[in-house]
């Protein structure tokens, strides 16, 4: 977060705080005697209660600022595999040494035994690439071909398939 947005949430704030205070005298001026309040009181509690939600706003900010600031774990190939937006590898394939994957399809091959399967690491991220290329028949989407995958996210699918 920079200065300019924390000094546009800081002048909000106040803008918001202004007219909530014009509103309140606009009440009391036409009798509407809130708490039996008096003006000096009024503008203290106006004061007060900007300065309270000011300080509370650049809490807010500091805190949102350090969040967004913060580096983001790294997103593994298991997560990317697992993920339904992504790889979605369980939706077809079945993957028995993982306890953690839970209702996999049975469209494709389970992944087991990966390495003796494609001792050749390449041919495996051929695959994930674009799997028509070996069988143009293949219900495989092309995951680099159409860009469902990042050619990184790819590798990283990749070495988790192959750990199987």
């Amino acid at each position: 977060m920079d200065k300019q947005n924390i000094f546009n949430y800081a002048c909000a704030i106040r803008d918001w705080m202004t007219v909530g205070c014009q509103q309140f005298n606009v009440w009391q001026s036409q009798g509407f005697n809130l708490l039996s309040i008096t003006k000096e009181d009024d503008m203290r509690a106006g004061a007060s209660l900007f300065l309270t939600a000011s300080v509370v706003g650049m809490f807010v900010m500091a805190n949102s600022a350090v969040a967004a600031d913060a580096p983001k774990p790294e997103v593994t190939g298991k997560q990317i595999a697992f993920d339904k937006t992504k790889g979605n590898c369980l939706a077809c394939h079945a993957m028995p040494t993982v306890p953690d994957a839970e209702a996999a399809g049975t469209i494709g091959p389970p992944l087991i035994a990966m390495a003796a399967r494609f001792p050749d690491k390449a041919k495996l991220r051929a695959q994930i690439w674009d799997a028509t290329v070996a069988n143009p028949q293949t219900s495989m989407i092309p995951f680099g071909k159409h860009k469902v995958l990042t050619e990184q996210e790819i590798d990283k699918v990749t070495d988790y398939i192959y750990s199987l």
